[in-house]
């Protein structure tokens, strides 16, 4: 127990002793030079966002009004029990023949929102979505 304890404050001395030599206007100084850096990087970022909501305002404005945003589907007037890829319902009626949805029309009652979200690689152990 000794032996640990005396290598704790062999330890706790040489850390005392690198504090002490630390140099208050040196650290100053450093700081100094990162809040310049962290300052010219935000001054980039801004100028980034800036120029590409312009660029995103000019081609709204360059688009016919008539031009939809992205593409639309027609609404299917009857839906198919018919399980096909080409059938936007098809898992829905594949939950109802498991027993977990109980009338899949209904959906046609809802609005559905989502949003897909990255993690960092490794976040999830495959770099997926959220």
């Amino acid at each position: 127990m000794s032996a640990v304890t005396g290598d704790l404050q062999a330890d706790l001395a040489k850390l005392q002793s690198s504090i002490q030599a630390l140099d208050p206007a040196e650290m100053q100084a450093n700081v100094d030079k990162l809040a310049e850096q962290i300052r010219a990087l935000n001054g980039k970022l801004q100028a980034g966002v800036s120029a590409l909501g312009s660029a995103t305002q000019a081609a709204a404005a360059a688009r016919p009004p008539s031009e939809a945003p992205g593409p639309v589907r027609e609404r299917i007037s009857q839906m198919s029990s018919e399980v096909v890829d080409s059938n936007p319902y098809s898992r829905l009626m594949a939950l109802q023949r498991m027993g977990i949805v109980k009338d899949y029309e209904r959906i046609r009652d809802k609005t559905v929102g989502g949003k897909a979200c990255r993690t960092s690689p490794g976040g999830d152990g495959g770099g997926g979505l959220a």
